[in-house]
């Protein structure tokens, strides 16, 4: 794996460091995995490895985090660059996800790209099939919702701690002692276009299931960049002394928080019910079921031990674990930024910083709450109300 030689770059410029490393074993005995070629095709630095066989691999995201990214347009030049360039020893193309049900469709790309179909070389081609796959038929709405998707949000690489702010541990202090490393809250487009993708996709004359899946994944990624927005406000309100401000924000928050477990519910793919089931089903007994259980809630919450540095690296947008887990976090903040409020007094962070890991650390070992491995309720018709409740806000915050 040529992660290494990326991440770790510093160590591995010396002249032939690479080289020595990978060649010293028969080239036809091992096969290098280029990790993260949308972002840097490590080939390219490395004389093509120097004839060791390898794979270009997309990565696509990280700890499998719920964010709406992909760089279509690079991902196409970058692969047709191998291609032409990237010498006999290239042997295939691959992908090192760290998680499923991610963007699936960019997967879909880099793997038709295997295959050579000429296609994918006129992406907004690419694209408007895309749009016809998940509508079951040519739709204008649907291609024109893609079309608006392809050409704003899928035109960045993914990166480490993609996420929006509901999944982060609430701060109100010094953010560099307080932050959680792999939590990286941004997203580089008008949100407003989200609003204009969804609108497209409910005008759609279909009833497929990847519009549904569509549908959630565009009101959940919506709702949060607003969150995300609000949370700076809310900082900003505080620390200016404006709390009726900060109370008011509060009401709009929660409200999201709610919003936003309540419409992924509605799609199996964003069940953290689903990852229980299918973790106690590795079990033989009751002790083996709770013992993966455990495991994998941990996997996506502190991925280790409390108040650590890969706290939240898998975090997900998901139904149960948004409303028991991160919700739960941002309500006991709000209920303690309240309480200081009233009190007079400063927000004591440190307090509500120690309880609050003290909970992460519960939530996984003692597996509090039982939760639902089957969707309910209807997203498309959840999604409109979403973005009715919404839209004299994100209209006024984001319309240029």
């Amino acid at each position: 794996m040529a992660w290494l030689f990326w991440n770790e770059r510093q160590y591995w410029e010396v002249d032939s460091r690479i080289q020595a490393y990978i060649t010293s074993m028969p080239k036809d005995r091992h096969i290098m995995l280029d990790y993260y070629c949308e972002r840097q095709p490590v080939w390219e630095r490395t004389n093509a490895y120097y004839g060791v066989p390898y794979i270009w691999c997309y990565l696509g995201n990280f700890g499998g985090n719920s964010m709406l990214a992909g760089n279509l347009d690079t991902v196409n030049v970058r692969v047709e660059r191998a291609f032409e360039k990237g010498g006999d020893n290239f042997v295939g193309i691959g992908s090192t996800l760290e998680g499923f049900d991610c963007n699936p469709f960019m997967y879909e790309y880099v793997f038709e790209k295997a295959w050579d179909n000429p296609l994918t070389q006129d992406v907004d081609a690419w694209v408007q099939r895309l749009a016809d796959q998940r509508a079951g038929k040519e739709d204008p709405d649907m291609r024109a919702a893609w079309t608006l998707l392809a050409d704003s949000i899928y035109n960045k690489v993914s990166s480490p701690g993609q996420t929006v702010r509901i999944n982060q541990r609430p701060t109100m202090g010094d953010i560099n002692e307080y932050r959680q490393y792999y939590v990286a809250p941004t997203y580089k487009y008008n949100n407003i276009t989200l609003l204009d993708a969804l609108d497209k996709l409910l005008a759609a004359d279909c009833n497929t299931r990847t519009r549904h899946f569509d549908a959630v994944n565009i009101t959940r990624q919506l709702l949060g960049n607003y969150f995300s927005d609000l949370y700076a406000d809310y900082v900003k309100a505080y620390r200016e002394g404006d709390y009726d401000k900060v109370h008011e924000l509060e009401k709009t928050m929660t409200s999201i928080l709610d919003d936003t477990d309540a419409i992924l519910a509605t799609e199996s793919a964003f069940l953290v019910g689903r990852w229980i089931r299918d973790a106690r089903a590795i079990g033989t007994s009751e002790e083996d079921k709770d013992y993966f259980e455990s495991n994998a809630r941990n996997i996506i919450t502190t991925w280790g031990e409390e108040d650590a540095l890969l706290n939240e690296y898998a975090s997900r947008a998901w139904a149960g674990l948004t409303a028991t887990y991160y919700a739960y976090r941002w309500k006991e903040f709000f209920k303690d930024v309240d309480a200081a409020i009233e009190a007079k007094k400063p927000f004591d962070e440190k307090a509500y910083h120690e309880r609050i890991c003290q909970y992460e650390g519960q939530w996984w070992r003692e597996r509090l709450g039982t939760f639902s491995a089957e969707p309910q309720g209807d997203g498309i018709a959840l999604a409109r109300t979403m973005a009715d409740k919404y839209r004299a806000e994100l209209e006024d915050r984001y319309r240029k």
